[in-house]
């Protein structure tokens, strides 16, 4: 999931290989034990439409009636997102003609007539500018599988294969993933491209649960490619980025990879990715405000500000650019943790209603936790900075009066209802496993190296959670057909032209795939209830009880405790001067907006409401932004009543508010 910015509590190598537009997928039929038995042909057909057509051949179908269905949302992402709203068309044929379809659900399709093999044509309307879902037009195409491949109920653990094309204008088009390629030999696709189109690619996968877990860029990004402890990685940027500094963006990802595989494995060294894939994509979407990610076991799809990237000829980076390697950090250190050590309420996905864990704050605020220790440790922050990013992230926590009354346990749980569909009452009403999640790992890390003179860490917990719930995650004989032999081929260089970019440097050492256990297809997930025991078994320091209250409990956390013990000391002061009304603003249009009034702040108490749109203040206008607000708010001091006008709704009222003194509300870190 997305890392998360501190300012918003409420809130893949060119394929590397795999698909020049000219790949040819016309080989001979191979023996019929070899055939994918689900097959997807994805055709871009209508990029001005921002359309694209996927046909399915289901060779085995259930002969009394075949369902199928959507999923209604996408790991990492904890909200149901009804992603079938944007099929616009669905049919089914197969030999004897049309068959007949019924619809139990929003999701679900059940085709009738099903005795022999059928064929499922969807057309989807693509325009969903996000990580989450599916963009194509004439510029690029982007989509997650969950947004387009129909699930085969009762065929989960059959292989895919998934053929890519579109219109032969687009020849100079090439396909970005890490998803495996189909090599010559292995095909008898029934769903070949037209005549008219041309081929952009051909994959296989061992199972629907991967088919859904690579993301596609196609188009004509830049792309840069590295090597971090000899596995291949490539950075992919969509969009209009003049002059971007591609050196130094790869210099930095490399460093950032280096250190979290050395982290996980310092003996071995090796990526975890490859037990899924030749190599790890990072496909970035590059607007004019973008931030956020998603993870998938062998990339991630990110969105990021065009402002946070470095540029040719810059002596020194963005400000905005340690918020964009932040990211990059967040969601690498995924592909370990929550790609592959678990929950056990993950084991597998139910793909058609919310899965509820109370470990997100486990999962996502570890991994907010390590994210900038990540930077540090690869000499990308400075201690300075790392001061302050945290400090930023303590005070986000304290000025949520929400963290009285949901947990990090609760606000995981309630992710889907709550974290997820943030309202103007939000923070009064939850907590951050983001945040505060990463501020519980703080505490557990403090308190491990206290404890045992920085003999122990917290890092030691992560390397076991890897060893016991995540290394050997997926199955070995799960791997797509000749597998083993595409890493081999990258990792010597040797693989064909046609099978990865020409650009892609050549490892120093030997890449291998982790040898998994060869009598489970999955490990079981981490238990809701172990967590502090691990710790205590792996470091050997009694935190149980301490764990239980800071995940379970409401109160705030020994923040200044844990880190006086590191020699760190914790300031507070106002970050505004001014007299407070206790709630917070932003502009629409042309008029200054209450977004949140704090719970027992003066402006609850004095009736103020969110979305109420200040007019004057004392009968001085009031205008659309928040330093014109503070230059009123200049006038006055703290125990002052003003009357404050607003409309509410198309309603003008009035109401009589005292001025508060500015709350604490700023956080920095020094040390002592």
């Amino acid at each position: 999931m997305t890392a998360q910015k501190i300012s918003n509590m409420s809130t893949q190598t060119h394929i590397p290989a795999h698909a020049k537009t000219n790949i040819q997928v016309s080989v001979k039929a191979p023996a019929q034990e070899n055939q994918a038995a689900l097959q997807y042909h994805v055709d871009l057909f209508d990029l001005a439409g921002h359309r694209l057509r996927v046909r399915l051949h289901i060779a085995k179908p259930d002969p009394t009636a075949q369902k199928v269905f959507l999923p209604s949302w996408i790991p990492g992402s904890y909200l149901i997102r009804d992603f079938a709203r944007h099929i616009e068309t669905f049919t089914a044929r197969n030999k004897q003609g049309t068959c007949a379809v019924t619809r139990p659900d929003n999701h679900s399709w059940v085709i009738h007539n099903s005795h022999d093999a059928i064929e499922i044509e969807i057309i989807v309307y693509a325009w969903d500018l996000s990580i989450r879902g599916a963009h194509i037009d004439q510029h690029h195409a982007f989509f997650n599988g969950t947004s387009i491949f129909l699930c085969v109920e009762g065929q989960e653990q059959q292989s895919c294969e998934v053929l890519l094309s579109a219109p032969t204008e687009l020849d100079h088009w090439q396909t970005y993933t890490s998803m495996p390629v189909m090599q010559a030999g292995h095909s008898n696709n029934k769903l070949s491209a037209h005549k008219a189109t041309c081929d952009l690619g051909l994959f296989h996968v061992p199972n629907y649960d991967a088919l859904i877990d690579y993301p596609f860029e196609i188009g004509t990004p830049q792309t840069i490619n590295f090597i971090a402890c000899g596995a291949q990685h490539q950075l992919v940027f969509t969009g209009h980025i003049p002059h971007l500094d591609l050196a130094r963006i790869r210099a930095d990802a490399k460093r950032i990879c280096e250190s979290q595989i050395k982290l996980f494995e310092p003996k071995t060294q090796l990526a975890p990715f490859l037990d899924s894939a030749p190599v790890y994509t990072f496909l970035t979407l590059v607007t004019g405000d973008g931030y956020g990610g998603l993870e998938h076991r062998a990339s991630t799809a990110l969105i990021t500000s065009r402002h946070s990237l470095p540029t040719l000829g810059q002596t020194e980076a963005p400000r905005a650019y340690s918020d964009f390697l932040g990211l990059l950090s967040h969601e690498y250190f995924h592909t370990w943790h929550v790609k592959r050590i678990k929950p056990h309420a993950f084991v597998p996905y139910d793909l058609t209603q919310p899965n509820h864990t109370s470990l997100l704050w486990v999962f996502e605020g570890f991994t907010s936790y390590y994210d900038d220790l990540m930077l540090v440790r690869s000499g990308l922050l400075t201690e300075e900075l790392y001061f302050k990013r945290l400090g930023e992230t303590i005070a986000s926590v304290i000025r949520q009066p929400g963290r009285f009354k949901q947990s990090v346990a609760q606000s995981s749980f309630e992710a889907w209802t709550k974290y997820y569909k943030q309202d103007e009452n939000a923070p009064n009403a939850i907590s951050s496993y983001y945040a505060k999640g990463s501020l519980v790992a703080l505490c557990i890390d403090l308190s491990i190296r206290a404890a045992t003179n920085n003999k122990r860490s917290l890092d030691d917990v992560m390397r076991y959670l890897w060893k016991h719930y995540g290394r050997d995650f997926y199955h070995k004989s799960n791997l797509p057909p000749d597998f083993a032999s595409q890493v081999g081929a990258i990792s010597k260089g040797s693989i064909s032209k046609n099978l990865i970019s020409k650009n892609l440097e050549t490892p120093s050492q030997s890449t291998t795939i982790h040898q998994t256990h060869p009598s489970t297809l999955y490990q079981s997930g981490l238990d809701e209830n172990n967590f502090a025991q691990i710790v205590q078994y792996v470091t050997g320091v009694k935190l149980t009880k301490q764990i239980n209250a800071w995940a379970a409990g409401t109160t705030d956390l020994p923040l200044q405790k844990c880190l006086s013990n590191a020699g760190i000391t914790l300031n507070w002061k106002a970050q505004d001067p001014h007299p407070s009304i206790d709630a917070n603003f932003k502009a629409v249009g042309a008029n200054l907006t209450i977004s949140h009034v704090f719970e027992h702040g003066t402006a609850h108490r004095a009736g103020l409401s969110a979305h109420d749109i200040l007019i004057a203040i004392d009968s001085l206008k009031v205008g659309a932004t928040r330093d014109n607000f503070n230059q009123i708010m200049a006038r006055y001091r703290p125990k002052d009543q003003i009357n404050v006008t607003v409309f509410r709704g198309d309603v003008l009222r009035t109401f009589k508010v005292t001025l508060v003194a500015p709350a604490l509300n700023q956080c920095t870190l020094t040390r002592t």
